[in-house]
């Protein structure tokens, strides 16, 4: 709680009429929890704590913003506001639906469709595996990013996102729009996330014709991927061990 003194209910309904101060923040400091406001009459500033907000449960406090509160004074006898309240609030906005809510299923039901490629003997083993692995990857490069915009260090490339998508990470960016919350209020980095998901998934498609697998299997053929499953699954056994390192230290 604030320091400065509060006054019971009924006091405060009987003063506001007459004594409620309208203001502005000119201070704010969020990751503390307090700032200061400049009354619209001009005289001087006077602390404002966030405890002191009547109505903060529906918009954070920050700096600019208009608010009315009752002038008081806290244990040392510094000016101090009171039963807070911001001006023209009104009932929190409900949320839009975002496509982030299609991200998820549509990347279950893709990873459906290549496992049932594969078992079906259309697509060789590499293929899903490579799926995999990108979106493992990506997810962790998701979780770094959130990371790094928490501590306001240094941030990974949208363009780097975008490509780690376009190559088949996309099911694990899915993964960390929903779970991280991470790039999903973000309409214009959500419209090439879609785009990178649209033309990844006709490029497979193209693998899956006859023109797409001839020359699939000619490159599988001449850099010699069609490796064994026992071998695959055991690079990717290290490959797991090693992201999910990364993940936890990331997640610290």
């Amino acid at each position: 709680m604030g320091d400065c003194l509060h006054f019971s209910a009924p006091q405060i309904r009987r003063w506001q009429a007459g004594m409620r101060v309208k203001g502005t923040l000119v201070q704010w400091h969020g990751e503390k929890g307090f700032g200061f406001a400049a009354p619209v009459s001009g005289s001087d500033k006077i602390f404002v704590h966030v405890t002191d907000f009547e109505n903060r449960s529906r918009r954070q406090p920050h700096k600019g913003m208009s608010i009315s509160y009752v002038a008081g004074r806290d244990k040392h006898g510094r000016p101090c506001a009171t039963a807070v309240q911001i001006n023209g609030d009104r009932s929190p906005a409900r949320p839009s639906r975002r496509p982030a809510s299609l991200a998820l299923p549509a990347a279950a039901m893709w990873a459906i469709v290549v496992a049932g490629a594969w078992l079906e003997g259309k697509l060789p083993l590499i293929i899903p595996l490579f799926y995999l692995a990108a979106s493992v990857v990506t997810f962790c490069v998701y979780a770094w990013d959130k990371r790094a915009a928490r501590r306001d260090a240094w941030r990974i490339q949208e363009n780097t996102l975008h490509i780690l998508a376009l190559i088949g990470g996309w099911p694990g960016a899915a993964l960390a729009h929903q779970l991280l919350r991470h790039k999903s209020s973000k309409r214009a980095f959500r419209n090439v996330f879609w785009l990178t998901v649209i033309v990844n998934c006709a490029g497979l498609i193209w693998l899956l014709l006859p023109d797409g697998a001839a020359w699939m299997n000619l490159v599988i053929a001449k850099a010699h991927l069609d490796f064994d499953l026992p071998v695959i699954l055991f690079r990717l056994q290290e490959l797991w061990s090693q992201l999910m390192g990364l993940l936890a230290g990331v997640v610290r």
